[in-house]
């Protein structure tokens, strides 16, 4: 197994794996699995040497074992790693009741960049938001698993909703479902 450069940060390892997750051909990710998707990945110069180092093989490695996978590469309908540009109301952006009401007076708009993941048709016909997410849970966390979902889901609903509304917009029908998949717990963290 490869290591890591002892150099790398856990935020450079979550890039690079987000990079193999953007560049990755799954269908040969399902067939060949990650090492060599990975080798194909540098040998096309979509990651540098240095990055495909840093790449959470062994997440990526149960992530194509997952059933998520199965469903993303079952799925007629798969959009991966697009960028947007947003225009939304700036209030929704504090907490400050005051500044809120404001910019809400005053019909303040700003415009949101981001990029999303993955939206795919799911087998029931609802279209599914996933946002991956490589952040590591504490000890705590990974033994009590609830502990973990809280917080991921502190952390990223409110960017989820965005999202959620941004997709609904741009595929002219609602996001039925949207999930976190952790690649550190191996598993789907539903959005409501």
């Amino acid at each position: 197994m490869r290591e890591a450069p002892a150099a790398m940060t856990a935020a450079q390892r979550g890039t690079a794996t987000h990079q193999f997750l953007q560049f990755a051909d799954f269908a040969s990710l399902a067939e060949n699995g990650v090492e060599a998707e990975l080798a194909r990945l540098k040998e096309r110069h979509f990651l540098e040497e240095a990055a495909a180092a840093g790449v959470y093989v062994t997440q990526l490695e149960r992530f194509r074992g997952s059933d998520l996978f199965r469903r993303i590469c079952a799925s007629a309908e798969v959009h991966r790693e697009f960028r947007f540009n947003a225009p939304m109301d700036a209030w929704r952006f504090t907490e400050n009741p005051a500044l809120a009401e404001v910019l809400r007076r005053d019909s303040v708009r700003l415009i949101v960049q981001g990029v999303v993941d993955c939206v795919f048709r799911d087998k029931d016909g609802t279209l599914t938001l996933v946002d991956y997410k490589t952040d590591r849970p504490t000890a705590e966390e990974y033994k009590n698993p609830a502990l973990a979902d809280d917080r991921f889901i502190a952390r990223h609903s409110m960017q989820l909703s965005y999202y959620r509304e941004i997709c609904a917009a741009m595929f002219g029908e609602e996001i039925g479902r949207a999930v976190i998949y952790s690649t550190a717990l191996a598993r789907e963290i539903a959005v409501k």
